[in-house]
């Protein structure tokens, strides 16, 4: 029997949540004796330890203030390649924005065996528009893909954009893989709150703008002068991308049209779910969100917005309701049929419960990765 051989494979990510259940993916690398390591802008040390007691490495690199933007694009590139040289990587998974463009490049001058590409959210504006400070251009993302031996896409209309703007190289391996998944079994069903005493609507999200916490807390104020029994939560999760634009969590503690509940630990969600009638996610920009997987697994009703990744959770007036981005009205008057209606919430929270069972028998996105990897073959 010829015995495996053991491989170094370094993820270069904006953090341990960059990728859908990453610590279990590192868990199982490392048990089946592979040397796993961690290159990122920015850990939390609970991040850090988490690391250390999977046995795997970490690094940081240019986190002193604010992430990347220390550093010049190819000073960012070369400090990763020297991270890689002297972990001496066999396969490099690069995720991300900015730091999967940045890793692929670094990987490529390192000369990696292998080299795996995650792409994230493409920019709002699907490279029409202004770019912001952490946005990077479409030839970029050719850069990257150009360095890449398999890419992994959150969904099919960033592929189909792409390959239009013909920046997928020809022959390049392309998978879908949702970015994330469902777990059932942290998220058991749950029973709807009384509706007697009013309907409560809560956002689980990063407060990165481009995650529409904005957006709810405008739709929230114009509903609460309709319906002033109603319940408006949110709660914030920490945020990978230290670029990223963000809300003043001071300004949602004093709103007095949304309760803000802080920042929130792993998995606490489930229990403000519990709390919630209906879950409302008005993404600008996202993959497939967590936080809406974990509502629907709970079966809630989704407000979501008609985007890729957000759009494939919800079965519009089904499960819930599909709205255009950045249309306050639009979402204000979505929700609003849930105060009109509260007798359709029962129906449409089954069929949460019902599209979760369906998307958790089709996606798992560590068994996309370790194929991708392809451990055996390099």
């Amino acid at each position: 029997m010829v015995e495996a051989v053991s491989k170094h494979i370094a993820f270069v990510c904006p953090g341990v949540n960059a990728i859908q259940n990453f610590p279990a993916l590192l868990a199982e690398l490392v048990a089946k004796g592979h040397r796993a390591f961690v290159l990122s802008s920015e850990l939390q040390k609970a991040e850090a330890d988490q690391l250390g007691k999977l046995g795997v490495e970490h690094a940081i690199i240019g986190a002193e203030d604010s992430g990347w933007k220390l550093l010049s694009d190819w000073k960012a590139v070369g400090a990763i390649r020297q991270q890689l040289v002297r972990w001496g990587a066999d396969v490099v998974v690069a995720s991300g924005g900015r730091t999967m463009i940045y890793g692929a490049l670094a990987a490529k001058r390192a000369h990696v065996a292998r080299t795996v590409v995650i792409v994230g959210a493409l920019p709002e504006h699907r490279f029409t528009g202004t770019l912001a400070e952490n946005e990077m251009p479409a030839w970029r993302y050719g850069q990257a893909l150009r360095s890449a031996d398999v890419a992994l896409f959150h969904n099919g209309d960033d592929i189909a954009l792409l390959k239009k703007l013909g920046i997928v190289p020809e022959g390049l391996p392309v998978s879908l893989t949702p970015g994330a998944d469902v777990d059932l079994e942290a998220y058991p069903v749950k029973p709807l709150p009384p509706i007697t005493q009013g309907i409560s609507f809560l956002m689980v999200a990063g407060l990165d703008v481009r995650r529409g916490v904005e957006d709810y807390c405008a739709a929230a104020a114009l509903l609460r002068q309709r319906s002033p029994n109603a319940r408006f939560l949110l709660a914030a999760l920490p945020d990978d991308d230290a670029d990223a634009q963000t809300v003043d969590p001071a300004l949602l503690a004093s709103s007095g049209d949304i309760e803000f509940l802080g920042v929130l630990d792993d998995h606490a969600d489930a229990d403000l779910l519990e709390q919630a009638h209906v879950f409302v996610y008005p993404a600008r920009l996202a993959g497939m969100p967590q936080p809406v997987l974990n509502a629907l697994a709970t079966g809630r009703p989704i407000v979501t917005s008609a985007i890729p990744g957000c759009r494939e959770a919800v079965d519009d007036q089904v499960n819930g309701r599909l709205v255009p981005a950045r249309d306050v009205e639009a979402l204000a008057d979505a929700m609003g049929n849930f105060l009109r209606r509260p007798d359709r919430i029962p129906s449409m929270a089954l069929a949460s419960r019902a599209k979760a069972e369906k998307l958790a028998s089709i996606t798992d996105t560590r068994f996309t990765v370790m194929e991708a990897l392809a451990l055996d073959d390099t």
